[in-house]
């Protein structure tokens, strides 16, 4: 069986938000300032893989990838790497990159903000309410999977 995990203690909370919110300000002031784009273009540059992110998320990647002293060239999840036939290697780190969520609003809440009477039906949709810390992997801390043939006899 797996490893069980043990709850962080005030001061590992701490300390992980903290350290969180020093990569935050560090890529915020990479998408601030005059040479902003340039630096994220430059970055971005050979890399289309990167494309489908964010601009906030390429500036996290970026500055995480700097504090590590790595290149990426195509980052995944745990479970997109799989999708495509590759596996994380055990004891790699993940690039923690920002997804949101969506929950359900109803639409007298939706109604309200907009100063607008709600409609009479009650249905939900989907709006975005929050942003999570998600696990990527860099291509370079994956591997093949290797698939083995079951023996026919």
């Amino acid at each position: 069986m797996g490893k069980t995990r043990t709850a962080a203690t005030p001061a590992q909370r701490e300390a992980r938000y903290a350290a969180d919110a020093a990569l935050i300000e560090a890529a915020s002031a990479r998408l601030d300032g005059d040479e902003a784009g340039d630096d994220l273009a430059e970055f971005i540059t050979g890399r289309p893989a990167l494309a489908r992110l964010s601009v906030k998320n390429c500036a996290l990647l970026a500055e995480q990838a700097e504090m590590r002293g790595t290149d990426v060239s195509d980052v995944r999840t745990f479970a997109g790497w799989r999708t495509v036939g590759r596996q994380v290697k055990k004891g790699s780190k993940a690039f923690q990159l920002t997804v949101p969520r969506r929950g359900e609003e109803t639409k007298a809440e939706a109604g309200a903000q907009a100063d607008k009477q709600p409609e009479p039906e009650q249905g939900k949709e989907k709006k975005p309410r929050f942003f999570l810390k998600s696990a990527w992997f860099d291509i370079a801390q994956t591997e093949p999977v290797e698939f083995t043939e079951p023996d026919s006899e």
